[in-house]
Order: structure tokens, then sequence, then C-alpha cells
């Protein structure tokens, strides 16, 4: 028992706050937006991003927890196992999402606009420029099971922390720089594309870096 509470050691030190800070700077986004703009450019937001990612969540949350089940045989799995497992998902979660995702980018306004009402058309034009960081954060968000499998909690953890700066620093710049709510989803998704990107990376390192048992 001592030897299993050792080996899952990182968990609790390190997954466990990933998973609070990635939770709580997607829900202290809006905030960030009514105090540097106002409560119905913050609401559109909000609502705009909760319709996009719902679909978002839901599948890959599916995803994630059959990717645990099939890594969790540790004495089964090896370097390439992983590599190619980790090839294999990036391709398939791209696959499935390019075209609801291009569709979003192209028709978000009308979309919208026909399911919402023409009231929520300004948050169809916000989806369409959120689309393609949306798009790289389903890719990325399954692959957090891979820091797990090869005991790199930590890293996950710092990339983490680093992506969550991001994401507020963006918000800042572009309030700052351009002061146009348009400018400033840019900035948000050209930072979720970056930081989805540095995911990809290192989840792909860490299974280069895992030792076969």
């Amino acid at each position: 028992m001592l030897d299993a509470a050792k080996a899952n050691i990182n968990f609790p030190r390190f997954n466990l706050p990933s998973d609070l800070l990635s939770s709580v700077s997607q829900q202290f986004v809006p905030v960030v937006i009514l105090m540097l703009f106002n409560a119905g450019l913050a609401g559109t937001y909000s609502f705009a991003m909760r319709i996009i990612r719902m679909p978002v969540i839901v599948l890959s949350t599916s995803v994630t927890s059959v990717l645990r089940k099939s890594t969790g045989g540790f004495a089964t799995l090896n370097r390439a196992m992983l590599v190619q497992m980790h090839r294999k998902l990036v391709a398939a979660m791209a696959l499935i999402a390019v075209v609801p995702i291009a569709v979003l980018i192209i028709f978000g306004k009308e979309l919208f606009d026909l399911v919402f009402g023409p009231q929520w058309r300004q948050a169809g034009q916000l989806s369409q420029i959120l689309g393609i960081g949306v798009f790289f954060e389903f890719i990325g968000f399954p692959l957090s099971v891979f820091f797990v499998t090869t005991g790199k909690q930590k890293h996950l953890f710092r990339i983490q922390l680093f992506n969550s700066l991001l994401f507020f620093a963006a918000i800042l710049a572009g309030r700052l720089f351009e002061d146009d709510f348009l400018m400033v989803t840019v900035f948000i998704s050209a930072s979720m594309v970056l930081s989805n990107l540095i995911l990809i990376h290192y989840s792909r390192q860490a299974c280069f870096s895992y030792r076969d048992i």
C-alpha cells in the first residue's frame, strides 16, 4: 500500500491543482471581461463559449475516460505504444472537429441568429473568431492523460499555469492596445491556439520520455 501511495503521490500534488486551475481560469474570464468592458459583452462572451464548448467538453470527456482505461494497465504499455496512441488520438480528434468548426467559422453569426434569435448574433460573431481556438482545445483536452500515464503531472501543472497566465495576458493586451472587444476575442483565440499547441507538443514529449516497464 505504501508503494502504491508513493507511486501515485504526484496525483494529489499536481493533477488536482492542475484541473482546479484550468476550471477556475475558465470561470473567471467573464469576470475579467466585466471589469474591463461591461456586463453585456461579458454575457455575450460567456454565452458564445458555453454553446461552442458544450460538444467539446462532452465528447472530449468521453474520449478521456476511454483513454484512461486503455492506459491503465501499465504492465502492457511501452514507449512505442504511447507514441502511437498519441499520434492517432491527435489525428482522430482533428478529423472529428475540422468540419463542424469550419461550419462554425463560416456561418457562426447566421447559426446563432437562426437558433437563438437575432439578439445573439454578436455571440455568433464571437464564436466565429473563437472557433480556431476551440478546434485546438478539442484536440488538446484529452491529452492530459498522457502526463498522468507517464508520471509527468508536474509538467502538466506548469503548462496549465502558463496557459492560464497567457489567457489573461491576452485579454489585457487586447484591452490595452486595441480597446476593441472583437480584437480581444482574437487575442483570446490566439492564446487558446498557442496554449494547446504547447500541450500537444509536451504531451508527445512525455510519451517519448516514457521508460518501458
